[in-house]
C-alpha cells in the first residue's frame, strides 16, 4: 500500500519553550446524550446526570480558566442542550470577554426556533458547531443511531441563521469512520450549499482495527492521500476545511498538546488530552486532578502530576498514545498553525 510520510521541519517540531501556558479548554459539560452514534461511547441516557458538574461549578472553572489567560473554550458532551442551564454557561464566556472563542458542539436535534434565540443572546460572538456526518438522510441518521436527525440538523441550521443574522457563527463536524470515509467529497458539497464555511474533519481512528466503526490505519493513509484534493474541493466552495491535514505518518516530533489543552470530564476530573479520558478501547489514563472550586485548575495546571502526563506525552510513552492517535504531532500543528510550507514541501510517498 502507497503510503505518505510527512518530515516535520524543526520549527514545527520544536518543544514549547516557554512555561506551559493554557490556551485551549474542552468542557464535557455532560455526558449523556439522545444519539446512538456507532463510534462513541456516550449515547442512549438522557435523564441521569451522573454527578454532572454543578452550574456554579462550571461557571467557575470557565472564569478560573479565563483568569490564566485562556483564550479557546470548548462547551461539548455527550449532547450539551440536554442541560438546562446550557444558555447560562454559554454566556459565561461572553461576559469574561472570551466570546469569540467559544464554541458549543451539539448534535442539533434540540435546537428549535426559541433555543437558538436563546443562543444567539447569550453569546452574539460565539459558535455553534453541529454534527453533520452524512449528505443524505440515510447516512447521518445510521451513524447516529437516531432516525430523523440529518432533518432535525438542517432545521438547526436554519434556525441559528435566522437567529445570529448570517451563517458565521455556525461550523460543521464530520466525524470520518468507516461508513462514510468513501463519502466526503459529497458530504463538503451538502455544506457547501449549506453556506456554511467552516468545516471541520474529526477522523475516528484505532490501530487496534475497526473498532466502533473506527477509521483503519488503511483508510487513515487513504484520507491523508485524498487530503490536496479534499481541500481544493472546500475552497472551491468557499469553505475553510479545518483539521485534516496532515494525518500521516510522522518521522519526527512529540506531542506538546498538555502545555496548551486541558479536558475536563463531566465530573469534573482534568485530562491532559481527550484519547488519555476516552481511552478509545485501550484503557483511560487516570485524571491528573479534580476540578471542585475555583483555584483548582491553577494547582492542578502547575502540579508535578501534570508535568509528569507532559514529559510521557512528548516521548509518547503513553499506553494509549500510539493505539489510539492518528498521530499526535499532526493534532498539535493542527491546534496552533496548521503545517508550515516546509512540511507539506518535504512529505513524499512511499510503498
Amino acid at each position: 500500500m502507497m503510503q505518505k510520510t510527512l518530515t516535520v521541519c524543526r520549527e514545527c517540531d520544536r518543544p514549547e519553550k516557554t512555561v506551559p501556558q493554557l490556551r485551549h479548554l474542552v468542557i464535557l459539560v455532560t455526558e449523556r446524550c439522545n444519539s446512538h452514534c456507532r463510534m462513541c461511547s456516550y449515547g442512549g441516557e438522557t435523564t441521569a446526570d451522573h454527578h454532572e458538574m454543578s452550574t456554579d461549578t462550571i461557571l467557575s472553572l470557565i472564569s478560573e480558566a479565563a483568569s490564566l489567560g485562556c483564550t479557546n473554550i470548548i462547551l461539548s458532551g455527550g449532547e450539551p442542550m440536554l442541560r438546562s442551564d446550557i444558555t447560562e454557561l454559554f454566556h459565561a464566556t461572553c461576559d469574561l470577554g472570551i466570546e469569540s472563542s467559544c464554541a458549543l458542539c451539539t448534535n442539533g436535534s434540540l435546537i428549535d426556533r426559541r433555543t437558538a434565540s436563546l443562543l444567539a443572546e447569550a453569546n452574539p460572538a460565539g459558535r455553534i458547531v453541529l454534527s453533520l456526518d452524512g449528505h443524505t438522510p440515510d447516512l447521518h441518521d445510521s451513524i447516529r443511531g437516531f432516525p430523523g436527525s440529518f432533518d432535525k440538523v438542517l432545521m438547526a441550521i436554519d434556525h441559528l441563521q435566522q437567529a445570529f443574522g448570517n451563517t458565521d457563527h455556525i461550523g460543521i463536524n464530520t466525524t470520518i469512520n468507516s461508513s462514510n470515509a468513501d463519502r466526503i467529497e459529497a458530504i463538503i458539497d451538502i455544506v457547501a450549499s449549506l453556506n456554511i464555511r467552516s468545516h471541520k474533519l474529526v477522523p475516528a481512528f484505532s490501530r487496534e482495527g475497526n473498532q466502533h466503526s473506527c477509521l483503519s490505519g488503511e483508510e487513515l493513509q487513504n484520507l491523508f492521500l485524498q487530503s490536496t484534493e479534499l481541500k481544493h474541493r472546500a475552497e472551491n466552495n468557499g469553505i475553510e476545511l479545518v483539521n485534516l491535514s496532515p494525518y500521516a505518518l510522522v518521522e519526527t516530533g512529540g506531542c506538546h498538546i498538555p502545555s496548551f489543552l486541558s479536558y475536563v470530564d463531566s465530573q469534573g476530573r482534568i485530562y491532559g488530552c481527550n484519547v488519555a479520558k476516552e481511552g478509545f478501547g485501550i484503557s483511560e489514563a487516570p485524571p491528573v486532578g479534580i476540578f471542585a472550586k475555583y483555584g483548582d485548575l491553577e494547582e492542578v495546571w502547575n502540579s508535578d502530576r501534570y508535568a509528569s502526563f507532559r514529559t510521557a506525552a512528548f516521548h509518547k510513552t503513553h499506553r494509549f498514545c500510539t493505539p489510539a492517535c492518528p498521530d499526535i504531532t499532526a493534532h498539535t500543528m493542527n491546534f496552533l498553525h496548521g503545517p508550515c510550507s516546509s512540511c507539506i514541501t518535504n512529505s513524499r510517498h512511499h510503498s
